[in-house]
């Protein structure tokens, strides 16, 4: 596993013109899909949707949060 404490949103999201992926579903399912690609400083992550709501989030929203000290890595056992 690996990650970043934030991910600058650059150069951003942009729509995929004429995506075969999402015209292969729309023909498969019969409702209109779509393909976006959101491009970050460290990842970048395709999107195949039918719909899609995006929510303004105010600045310091913090979903959730692990501790300066990394998490504790303690996984149980069953």
């Amino acid at each position: 596993m690996w990650g970043v404490r934030w991910q600058e949103l650059y150069p951003g999201m942009r729509l995929v013109r004429d995506s075969a992926e999402a015209r292969r579903r729309t023909d498969e399912l019969g409702i209109p899909f779509h393909e976006a690609v959101i491009t970050m400083n460290a990842h970048v992550l395709t999107l195949v949707f039918s719909d899609l709501t995006v929510d303004a989030i105010d600045p310091g929203h913090t979903p959730f949060a692990v501790s300066a000290g990394g998490p504790d890595g303690k996984i149980p056992i069953l």
